[in-house]
């Protein structure tokens, strides 16, 4: 909370799904909603993985209007 309090405001994202340093062997991701004027549906970094990845039903509405 403090690092995005610390950002000015047209810095802040809306991520659906954020997974960082992960290893697995399988990852199903689904009917992920997100919105925002910086909006990410699935963010992974660092990630290992042996088997099968299934991303699916990502829907973002990224808005870029100005309020």
């Amino acid at each position: 909370m403090k690092a995005i309090a610390e950002q000015p405001p047209q810095v802040a994202q809306a991520i659906g799904i954020k997974l960082e340093d992960v290893k697995a062997a399988n990852v199903r991701l689904q009917e992920i909603i997100v919105s925002g004027e910086h909006a990410a549906g699935v963010h992974i970094k660092h990630g290992e993985f042996s088997g099968d990845i299934e991303i699916r039903k990502i829907k973002v509405e990224a808005n870029s209007e100005k309020k």
